[in-house]
């Protein structure tokens, strides 16, 4: 009997392709809202110090976002394999977290976007190749060590996650 093939999703060019347009759109809102392209919005609402801080934070996510996608639209190739070894996802590390590592995995939402989330026996054997990744908050908010998402790539995350439940069934 052969063994079943793991299941594999690499980055989609289109969907990325996509994805940083709507980066630069919000990174060209920031800058504008940020005074440097343009005059400052004004609004009643708000003062205008608050909407230059908003804007420049706007900037930062935007480019940081950017800046990713660019590297995974050069870069391309393999984002997550899933299979009997376990859980790799290139842009968390270059290392398989073997199913006997893998404490727990649920499921996060951020409005539209989802992801697998993995608790691990002990994370800092697989740390992240990223530092934002390695700041509290997402771990606080998610509860988990390392969020897997599916965007921009050729696979969905519902094949994904039946990935996650078939191949950790038949480990355990």
């Amino acid at each position: 009997m052969m063994p079943e093939p793991d299941f594999v999703a690499s980055y989609a060019r289109g969907p990325l392709v996509l994805v940083l347009l709507a980066c630069s759109t919000l990174l060209i809102g920031g800058l504008w809202m940020a005074g440097i392209v343009g005059e400052v919005p004004s609004t009643e609402r708000y003062p205008k110090a608050i909407v230059v801080a908003v804007g420049w934070l706007n900037v930062l996510l935007s480019a940081l976002g950017g800046a990713e996608i660019a590297k995974r639209l050069i870069k391309a190739g393999e984002h997550l394999r899933i299979g009997a070894a376990g859980i790799r996802c290139n842009a968390w590390s270059d290392q398989t977290i073997p199913w006997s590592e893998i404490e727990e995995v649920t499921t996060w939402r951020v409005k539209q976007q989802r992801a697998i989330v993995l608790r691990l026996r002990d994370p800092s054997r697989y740390p992240s190749k990223r530092l934002l990744d390695s700041l509290p908050g997402s771990r606080l908010m998610s509860g988990g060590d390392i969020l897997i998402y599916l965007l921009g790539t050729d696979r969905t995350f519902d094949h994904a996650l039946e990935a996650v439940r078939h191949f950790r069934s038949a480990a355990a």
